[in-house]
């Protein structure tokens, strides 16, 4: 197929060369075909032979090829027409040439060319199927991961939240196994300390309304009420001790005003509630410790219990009570013989009792036992409250008439009512059956 192309391409060079004629000359014994016609055959034999080279080629294309080469060689071959008929003729070969180009064209389109698509297209449809089986194997494959998780995370919810309640629920249950049985609600160890004010006079409460304690705002070192200022009759009988204490601060009038005016004793006031401090200082102008003032927050228990205070107390002042005001919270015969214990050999206690109260009958009983019965009340003042005086030491004899000076003395230097305790003391002992010209415990 190589030889009959080239030998058409110089049968095609040979016309080219030949001159041209007019219609008047005579028709040349063979006809070429016109370079540009065999130029534009030229492209489509290459063509033709790259493809026939190819090894992809089919053998439609090679019977295509040939039957062209034939075709054009027939036409260079055919004897010349007449002059007349030479531009006829030519374009006629022309047409002919460009119909079996177009043709070769045509059949090369249809039969060889399609056949590259057609494999490319069939090994990108399949190269294209595969990635898509591998995406969708993929997707799949994701899709399934996917899912399991969400079904993992779906069954596991609940059971968190459940075994979340449960374990609440479990850990609830083991709190209130574990809790202490109360049987009935607890109750907080001090009572709230509140505060009143009427015609001039500032009251101390424990949350209630029954008063702990009292000042007159112009004589703040004045004792107000009548049951505190029996508290210092134990001045009828002795002289200013060395050391003084108060058990039970309240609002500070015992502790104030042995403070400032007996001196040289040592005053102590022992009181549990630190609440009670501040507030007896801060709102009854209790001064801060000196050297002879000391305020010490402290179980009266624990501070009667104490050995190094046995022996050492001139003068005692008791006044225990808490908010329900149902008397002394500490009234035992071991904490009255702890009492006594500290009481110097001439001491007295006094001790503040609520006269219309069961309690009242019992304290005295307990003082008695715990003092070998040297004790008496002073009667009950019109708060309710009665006074004890419990006495330490070598019996007691002072004449009624030493009393009265005695009470005369008080009240000029101190302002004390001391007339009205030596009063007290007569009516005290009239009640008793122990009236006569001295009094004697």
């Amino acid at each position: 197929m190589t030889t009959l192309i080239k030998r058409a391409s110089a049968e095609a060079r040979a016309f080219n060369k030949t001159p041209a004629t007019t219609t008047a000359e005579a028709a040349a014994p063979e006809q070429a075909v016109p370079a540009a016609q065999v130029e534009a055959i030229a492209p489509v034999a290459a063509q033709a032979e790259a493809q026939a080279d190819a090894p992809a080629a089919a053998p439609v294309v090679k019977a295509a090829v040939k039957s062209t080469a034939q075709r054009a060689s027939k036409a260079a071959a055919k004897p010349a027409a007449k002059p007349a008929a030479k531009k006829v003729a030519k374009p006629a070969a022309a047409e002919v040439v460009k119909e079996a180009a177009k043709d070769v064209t045509n059949d090369v389109a249809k039969e060889a060319a399609p056949a590259t698509p057609a494999r490319a297209k069939r090994v990108s449809a399949k190269t294209a199927k595969t990635a898509k089986t591998a995406k969708t194997a993929k997707t799949a494959k994701t899709a399934k991961a996917v899912k399991a998780v969400k079904a993992a995370q779906a069954e596991s919810a609940p059971k968190v939240e459940k075994m979340t309640k449960r374990s609440r629920r479990a850990a609830a249950d083991d709190d209130l196994d574990n809790a202490p049985v109360i049987d009935a609600p607890r109750k907080p160890r001090f009572a709230p300390v509140t505060f009143s004010e009427e015609g001039g006079v500032r009251y101390l409460h424990f949350g209630t309304e029954w008063v702990q304690g009292a000042m007159r705002l112009s004589k703040p070192q004045h004792i107000e009420l009548e049951y505190a200022q029996q508290m210092m009759a134990w001045l009828l009988f002795l002289a200013t001790p060395a050391r003084i204490v108060q058990l039970g601060l309240g609002a500070a009038a015992l502790t104030k005003f042995a403070h400032r005016y007996l001196r040289p004793a040592k005053v102590e006031a022992i009181e549990l509630n630190p609440a009670v401090v501040v507030a007896a200082r801060t709102m009854f102008e209790l001064p801060h410790d000196d050297a002879r003032l000391s305020v010490r927050e402290l179980d009266a228990w624990d501070f009667v219990q104490d050995r190094a205070n046995h022996g050492t107390i001139g003068a005692l002042q008791i006044d225990v009570y808490d908010a329900t005001a149902r008397g002394p919270v500490l009234d035992s015969v071991a904490f009255y013989r702890a009492v006594r214990a500290c009481l110097t050999d001439a001491g007295v206690a006094t001790i503040n009792l609520f006269g219309d109260h069961p309690s009242y009958v019992r304290n005295m009983k307990r003082l008695k036992e715990a003092f070998d019965g040297r004790v008496i009340a002073l009667p009950e003042v019109h708060d309710g409250n009665r006074i004890a005086l419990a006495f330490s030491g070598p019996a007691l004899d002072v004449s009624w008439t030493a009393l009265d000076k005695r009470a005369r003395l008080l009240e000029t230097r101190l302002g004390l009512p001391a007339n009205q305790w030596v009063k007290a003391l007569r009516a005290a002992c009239k009640e008793i059956g122990k009236e006569g010209a001295t009094f004697a415990i």
